[in-house]
């Protein structure tokens, strides 16, 4: 089974006399396999997947206080229930570009996978409508937005077109409570503004 984890397995067990095969590995995953088809190989039946990386950010996302957003030196956003487990889910890992991907038919997808998010926002007053969530990432200036809903990365990569300086990164966002506008921090002082709707800075 190729690339049944993202990283070295610690541990393969079958559950005693079932066909199914349980895996962990240092990518904090565990996932249970069943072998019930004819060629005799194990699909995946489940899988439990944390962060496998340290926390850069973690806060509630929304008003009732049962999801919680998670964002790792790993590259990806998570979404957690404080109710009950089956309501987690994973927004994925940021991609730097998904035409090119998709274009240039690229192989190793960490080759095009964003850095870490180092601080986000999320409001879902209009997350239904377009992309909820900005985050900014680890030494680059260009933020990216994320749909909550479709548990995706966004529509936008937004960052002012006038300034190419490598020096200058994002460090700080936010989104307006009415979610019509994210707000966008620089490490020049300066503070920038986009229309979440259209990416319009």
């Amino acid at each position: 089974m190729r690339n049944a984890h993202s990283t070295a397995i610690a541990g393969v067990t079958f559950l005693h006399r079932e066909p199914l095969l349980v895996t962990n590995g240092a990518d904090n995953a565990l996932r249970i396999w069943i072998f019930d088809g004819p060629t005799g190989e194990g699909r995946l039946l489940r899988f439990r997947m944390e962060h496998s990386a340290p926390l850069t950010k973690i806060r509630y996302h929304g008003q009732n206080g049962q999801q919680i957003l998670s964002a790792s030196q790993d590259g990806t956003l998570q979404s957690f229930s404080t109710i009950h487990e089956k309501f987690n889910k994973s927004l994925g890992h940021g991609l730097i570009s998904k035409k090119r991907v998709k274009r240039k038919g690229v192989q190793n997808a960490a080759s095009v996978r964003l850095p870490p998010n180092t601080k986000f926002a999320a409001e879902e007053a209009r997350e239904s409508d377009w992309d909820g969530i900005i985050a900014c990432h680890q030494g680059k200036l260009s933020c990216s937005t994320w749909n909550y809903q479709r548990s995706t990365i966004g529509a936008y990569s937004l960052k002012p077109k006038e300034l190419e300086k490598d020096d200058i990164t994002a460090t700080a966002v936010d989104i307006t409570s009415c979610g019509n506008f994210a707000v966008i921090g620089l490490s020049s002082g300066t503070v920038d503004v986009y229309n979440t709707q259209s990416g319009t800075h």
